[in-house]
């Protein structure tokens, strides 16, 4: 096993040298046009992610925007992983993408501040919304989806093995959350937000992104399921521990630590959720096998609890 976390390691390094480098020729290229600067820094995340995807599968990277049937359709997405066809836009380089072969998402900044993290979230977190758009349209088809992962998950998160869907709606309804979550993490798009520069420390990241939890605190759609899986600000990262394919073990009172930081390559994590995605919907396996947890430093906790017959979660931070 040692073997195959090595190889992920080697790769995302790799690929961090060549997008450093290429991050340093843009940022001496002189332009004053915020727009185009953008686009410069998506184009360099593009190649980053087309050198990280198997060629055999047909996946490509694409910008534009997220659909599910014609009524609905997400803000501009910088980066997408996608199968299958979409629609090109016409006369233009931009794509609509029906949302179920959509595999990531990821909001590209030259600079993430808190700003531009609120930015890139209201992006992605209309992809959940999109995503929800698809799977209450009572006209759509698809083969079902194996979500045998989704119980490997849950029985690392909380010890508990449940055979199938009958024994889900046995447990206790906090533990139920916790299924239901773990199942909509996994069908749903990867959603990433990732910065070049920004923060001058992980404390500055987490309380950025603490202070934005808060302020949004009981809206729709910033809860847990809204977080995106990594979020990343000059090299410091926020990386969800939802068992895709990480997770962690609930704490005493039932806490379940979902949210974690690091220093470490923030490419390691985008590989081990782009792969784990690919390993998931295709079956096809990927050179890595795990990430070690002690490069991970505890953030945020969440705890389901039950009020007045209603169903939430619970948030508890982790002080550096």
């Amino acid at each position: 096993m040692a073997q195959f976390a090595s190889v992920i390691h080697v790769v995302a390094d790799l690929l961090r040298a060549l997008a450093m480098k290429e991050a340093e020729t843009l940022a001496a290229y002189h332009l004053d046009h915020p727009p185009t600067i953008g686009a410069m820094y998506e184009g360099l995340t593009a190649k980053v992610l087309n050198a990280a995807l198997p060629e055999s599968l047909d996946l490509h990277v694409v910008s534009g925007f997220v659909t599910a049937g014609t009524a609905n359709m997400s803000r501009e997405i910088d980066c997408m992983v996608v199968r299958g066809a979409g629609e090109v836009v016409p006369y233009t380089s931009k794509y609509k993408w029906p949302v179920e072969d959509v595999l990531a998402v990821i909001e590209v900044k030259k600079t993430l501040y808190s700003e531009g993290l609120a930015d890139a979230y209201e992006n992605l977190r209309d992809v959940i919304r999109v995503y929800g758009a698809h799977i209450r349209d009572p006209d759509r088809v698809g083969e079902p989806q194996d979500v045998t992962p989704v119980y490997n998950a849950f029985r690392t998160i909380t010890g508990l093995d449940l055979a199938n869907w009958e024994d889900v709606q046995e447990l206790p309804s906090p533990l139920q959350l916790v299924f239901n979550t773990l199942v909509s993490e996994f069908v749903s798009p990867v959603r990433v937000m990732f910065g070049y520069e920004g923060f001058a420390s992980e404390k500055n990241f987490r309380a950025a992104f603490s202070k934005f939890t808060h302020e949004h605190q009981g809206e729709r759609g910033y809860g847990l399921l809204g977080m995106p899986q990594l979020c990343v600000s000059n090299g410091y990262s926020l990386f969800k521990l939802n068992g895709q394919p990480i997770s962690a073990p609930l704490e005493d009172g039932g806490w379940w630590p979902i949210l974690a930081s690091a220093t470490s390559n923030p490419l390691r994590f985008l590989l081990a959720l782009l792969w784990s995605r690919i390993e998931n919907v295709f079956g096809h396996t990927m050179p890595w096998d795990s990430i070690d947890l002690s490069a991970l430093t505890p953030f945020l906790r969440v705890r389901a609890v039950e009020v007045d017959g209603r169903i939430g979660w619970n948030f508890n931070e982790h002080r550096m």
